[in-house]
């Protein structure tokens, strides 16, 4: 499409916008905002009018910061014959990462175009009602026309985030074995450091040093591991979210939220796996310890 005036741009894109055909109500339908102007209505589409309501990629492409409303477009140079009277906020069209591509959408009235047709419902029914709520009045109309695949909007995200959600499930199992892992190694790592100062923590009782004293140098010394492998896997995750990027939709590589429960969650299991081995080591017996070798 062409508009008076208009000079692309050198790095602009010179593909043609995306038409689409649609009747009043549609956007209600569909949750899509009016930004701008009004939206069809019955007499559009049975005057014949050559009106255009229009994306904000497309009103921005062409109009930049100026409102389109009341502007002409047409598909040739010195001949504009359509009124835009609506800009609708951006929507997803084919896929969850797409860029909204320019977009004009046509009042829907009977054309050689018409042959097939997308209906858009919204209702509260279960998609099994829903779907024979919709194939009755359509065969009453006409028997012959066929009415084929029913889905939902659901159905569409779920098909769009399949990948993701596998990958999710995958990364989750693995997560989980890995920190089963790491508080087993750790528990037996400061299970096997206080066996070895086992005869240091008899003395410290001895010469008069309690329970909670000990505790907490055994503690102290898990933190020390914490510390360590929390700022080794920041700074390794830092450098590798760049490769996980195309993996997410929605969700940036480096997220704090993320960050911080999954480093919540590792100290948590770190001090529970440390715990046991502490305790036994707050009640030793000065006496016993000192006899180990």
């Amino acid at each position: 499409m062409v508009s008076p005036g208009f000079v692309p741009a050198a790095n602009a894109p010179n593909d043609s916008p995306w038409v689409a055909f649609v009747s009043s109500g549609y956007f209600a339908t569909m949750r899509t905002p009016l930004l701008l102007g009004r939206d069809f209505d019955d007499r559009d589409i049975h005057s014949g009018a050559n009106v255009l309501v229009v994306n904000e990629t497309f009103a921005r492409y062409y109009f930049g910061a100026d409102s389109p409303i009341g502007r002409r477009v047409g598909t040739r140079n010195g001949v504009y014959d359509w009124e835009i009277v609506g800009v609708a906020r951006n929507a997803k069209y084919t896929g969850l990462r797409e860029e909204p591509p320019r977009t004009a959408f046509v009042p829907f009235r009977p054309g050689p175009w018409a042959s097939g047709m997308v209906l858009h419902v919204r209702g509260a029914a279960s998609n099994a009602g829903l779907v024979k709520s919709i194939r009755t009045p359509v065969q009453k109309l006409d028997r012959s026309v066929p009415v084929f695949d029913v889905h939902t909007v659901r159905d569409e995200l779920d098909r769009g985030l399949l990948r993701e959600r596998l990958v999710r499930t995958v990364t989750s199992i693995f997560g989980g074995l890995a920190l089963l892992l790491a508080a087993t190694g750790l528990y037996g790592t400061v299970s096997h450091g206080v066996v070895r100062r086992t005869r240091e923590f008899g003395i410290r009782v001895a010469i008069g040093a309690g329970p909670l004293r000990i505790l907490g140098l055994v503690l102290r010394g898990a933190a020390a591991w914490v510390v360590a492998g929390l700022a080794t896997g920041l700074i390794a995750s830092w450098l590798l979210s760049r490769t996980v990027t195309g993996l997410l939709f929605s969700v940036p590589a480096v997220d704090a939220l993320s960050v911080a429960i999954a480093s919540g969650v590792l100290i948590v299991t770190t001090f529970a796996a440390a715990l046991i081995p502490a305790r036994r080591a707050a009640r030793v017996d000065p006496v016993s310890a000192l006899r180990v070798h």
